[in-house]
């Protein structure tokens, strides 16, 4: 097993996995760290209102779950098989998320985030089926994926609706004790591999369509953002020589 360094690339959440073999994909909050203390900055009525910035700064300072970070080591030292990352976090703050992770012997591993221009304010659900569906196209014939821990319900359902073998954490944990071992519980999979198999090769035609529609708005927006960007800064370079 090797794992990519946690700080010798500038951007070592975006490397691949070096060897082969299959992954377990683990979502961040709710299932390794505890984010529900700082719940509160972001439950205002209203967008303006709600403390974004505070909020995320607060990444560094989340309780790590036991249960999960128990899961995740045993995973990948006892069973040796590779970790992956999958968050709605927004990749600005990808370092934050690094150096919770180090702070707390995480194995490092692959981490999708949520794209600022790809996935903008989109649903969490949606930001998770991008990933999914980014790792089986690019990734999965030498690194499959195992399994996908996710807290969310609509996410994990969403997710088994795509082919992906999701679980609840406390749904893993139940099926551990009945399978007799974590590693029969992750083989046997969520749902029958067949069923999950059809799944995905049902929907992914559909939701490429629809991604692609996504995409093109998105690319729209972004071109408008950068040219409001540009104006902006020449008001204010206009400002500034007028000060002189």
């Amino acid at each position: 097993m090797a794992t990519m360094p946690a700080s010798n690339a500038d951007t070592p959440w975006k490397e691949p996995l070096h060897d082969p073999g299959p992954v377990v994909v683990f979502d961040i909050d709710g299932v390794l760290a505890d984010m529900r203390p700082f719940q509160y900055l972001i439950e205002a009525e209203t967008s303006r209102q709600k403390q974004w910035k505070e909020f995320h700064r607060k990444f560094e300072k989340a309780a790590p779950i036991k249960a999960g970070l128990i899961t995740a080591k045993r995973i990948y030292n006892e069973l040796d098989i590779d970790l992956a990352y999958s968050t709605t976090r927004p990749e600005q703050h990808a370092r934050r998320t690094l150096r919770w992770f180090e702070h707390h012997n995480l194995p490092m591993g692959p981490i999708q985030f949520r794209h600022f221009v790809r996935d903008g304010p989109r649903p969490a659900i949606e930001v998770k089926l991008r990933h999914w569906w980014y790792w089986q196209d690019r990734w999965a014939e030498q690194n499959p994926v195992l399994a996908w821990i996710e807290d969310d319900p609509a996410s994990m359902h969403g997710l088994r609706a795509h082919g992906c073998p999701a679980w609840g954490p406390n749904e893993l944990k139940v099926a551990s004790r009945k399978h007799g071992s974590l590693k029969a519980a992750l083989e046997a999979g969520p749902v029958d591999w067949a069923v999950l198999e059809k799944a995905k090769k049902d929907s992914y035609k559909k939701w490429r369509v629809a991604e692609d529609e996504w995409q093109a708005v998105r690319k729209q927006w972004w071109q408008e953002e950068r040219q409001r960007q540009r104006q902006r800064r020449s008001r204010g370079n206009a400002r500034g020589q007028g000060g002189r």
